[in-house]
């Protein structure tokens, strides 16, 4: 090699650059032949194309060219101790060569990693080959001044398959119109707040107003509850048939109504233009839901997070809403399902139970899912107050349907020992705690004293700063979540406007240190729900 040429190859050619060197063995005019002429160094990784056929193209540590024949086609010896002239022997990288315009002949030796190979635009049928991952032994070019031909041979594919894109082929665009979808920070589709309580006659959710407003508008707070959301269901149910029930209840299920035997919901405390024009459809629509069969014996729930405003319970907590067996008389639904020849058949009953039990435990799973802390969870008896009246005897509920409903709970904490129950006991005012570790054979666990006390939210500071806490609210089958709201005198009422109710422990009204945003829970705030499969839990029970 002559000492007084550059080292470098040009950027256009391809080939040895003729110009005289500089300090270093290089010229400095090319782009990147001038940044290593500038720094004075000598790349002894440059694999550059050996002058003849039968010596290594490589450069040694020392700077020189090495002497050694190349192995087996290929144009590097694989002997240096450096070992990376071996390794590019092994497996050469690949280079994009840059465009060929003039090559002599005479003068030209072209290496097969400087070799541009103009494909013709053909389909490449597989196998696909990476250009990486193939072996090529190379026969001598045939070297034309405007196109190098190279006669190809069998090619070897290593596994695994590579997949190397054909030519694109240019295909003509159809615009597809872009339709909207709800999703989390996005108000499309959610009516305001504001427009929604307008169709109540009254000041429904008495002190809760403000901070459920101040959620709403909080997009922080109101994203983060609308991707907490999610709506349970037995995979007994179809899902269409859920959804067209969860899209058209009743505002307010109280004091019904009879019209030719049919029961009817009072709609005298809502404004029906406004609830037509806000959500969409009126009450004939609600009344037509309650009249199809398919939909009459469905079972679901709703769980989503809520902050909490000035708790001495807590700072944020889930709610799921759900209901138990309804038997406010054997006319009902459930009533009907349940009792046959003048009495209730206890196994359809405890199966409408468990129902109820099975999304309960879904809902606690999800919780802990979702937040990785322990759940604390509190449910009272659903549906064994005023909705099991036909199952009294002598004015009292027979003792077998409450033992029941405890076994569930605890058959619930079993293999969770995340799980902490704590179970209101309205009727004798007192609250049962039920874990994992209080339950034996000699031991049942339900009736773990934990206080005197039956508030359905608890007492302050009562949740650990690893727990999450979890209420079961004793929802309606038919209504919106928090039924009649301020005028409502039940759980389901007093933990959406949390200021109503019987005085707690504390000689407030329960639910006076819960206040929160559940009523916006309800699904119309909500319509990904009914698009977003995540935000379904199917559950086998």
């Amino acid at each position: 090699m002559n000492e007084l040429k550059c080292k470098c190859l040009t950027a256009s050619s391809g080939l040895r650059c003729r110009n005289k060197a500089k300090s270093g063995g290089y010229c400095g005019k090319h782009k990147k032949c001038k940044q290593i002429w500038n720094s004075h160094q000598l790349d002894h990784v440059i694999k550059l194309p050996s002058p003849v056929h039968n010596e290594c193209g490589c450069m040694t540590v020392a700077g020189s060219r090495c002497k050694l024949k190349p192995q087996h086609g290929n144009i590097f010896c694989g002997r240096h101790k450096d070992g990376k002239c071996k390794k590019a022997w092994l497996s050469p990288p690949h280079v994009s060569p840059p465009r060929i315009h003039h090559v002599s002949p005479p003068r030209a030796h072209v290496s097969p990693q400087r070799v541009h190979i103009p494909m013709p635009r053909a389909h490449v049928s597989p196998p696909h080959v990476s250009p990486t991952r193939v072996h090529i032994p190379m026969p001598r070019a045939h070297v034309s001044p405007h196109r190098v031909h190279i006669p190809m041979p069998r090619v070897h594919v290593s596994p695994p398959r590579a997949h190397v894109s054909p030519p694109r082929v240019p295909t003509p665009r159809v615009p597809t119109p872009r339709v909207p979808t709800p999703r989390v920070g996005n108000r499309m589709n959610i009516p305001n707040l504001d427009d929604v309580l307008s169709i109540y006659k009254y000041p429904f959710l008495g002190d809760n107003l403000s901070y459920c407003q101040h959620v709403f508008n909080t997009s922080q707070l109101f994203d983060h509850m609308s991707d907490s959301m999610r709506l349970i269901y037995p995979s007994s149910f179809d899902k269409n048939d859920v959804f067209t029930h969860l899209k058209y209840r009743h505002p307010i299920h109280i004091d019904p109504t009879y019209v030719n035997g049919i029961k009817k919901v009072n709609y005298g405390s809502i404004h029906e233009d406004k609830m037509k024009k806000v959500l969409g459809y009126d009450k004939s629509t609600a009344h037509h839901i309650d009249t199809i069969p398919a939909l009459k014996d469905l079972r679901y729930s709703i769980l989503g997070w809520t902050p909490l405003h000035n708790s001495d319970i807590a700072q944020e907590a889930y709610i799921c809403h759900t209901w138990g067996v309804n038997l406010e008389s054997r006319y009902t639904t459930d009533g009907r399902y349940v009792f046959s020849n003048g009495s209730c058949d206890d196994t359809k009953y405890f199966y409408l139970m468990a129902l109820m039990m099975c999304q309960i435990e879904a809902a606690a799973n999800e919780v802990h899912r979702q937040t990785g802390k322990r759940v604390v969870m509190r449910v009272s008896k659903l549906g064994l107050g005023v909705w099991a009246s036909a199952l009294k005897v002598n004015g009292k509920i027979p003792e077998k349907y409450p033992i029941q409903y405890r076994n569930f709970l605890i058959q619930m904490t079993k293999n969770k020992p995340w799980l902490t129950i704590f179970h209101p006991d309205f009727d004798n005012k007192k609250t049962f705690k039920i874990q994992q570790e209080n339950i034996s054979d000699n031991y049942p666990g339900f009736d773990h004293l934990a206080n005197t006390f039956a508030d359905p939210f608890g007492p302050p500071d009562t949740i650990p700063d690893d727990s999450i806490l979890l209420i079961i609210n004793a929802w309606d089958d038919k209504s919106f979540i928090g039924n009649a709201g301020s005028h409502d005198n039940s759980l389901d009422g007093w933990i959406v406007s949390g200021s109503v109710g019987w005085p707690s422990w504390n000689g407030s009204k329960i639910g006076s240190n819960f206040k929160n945003a559940c009523y916006l829970h309800n699904s119309f705030f909500h319509p990904s729900m009914f698009t977003d499969k995540n935000k379904l839990v199917k559950i086998d029970c």
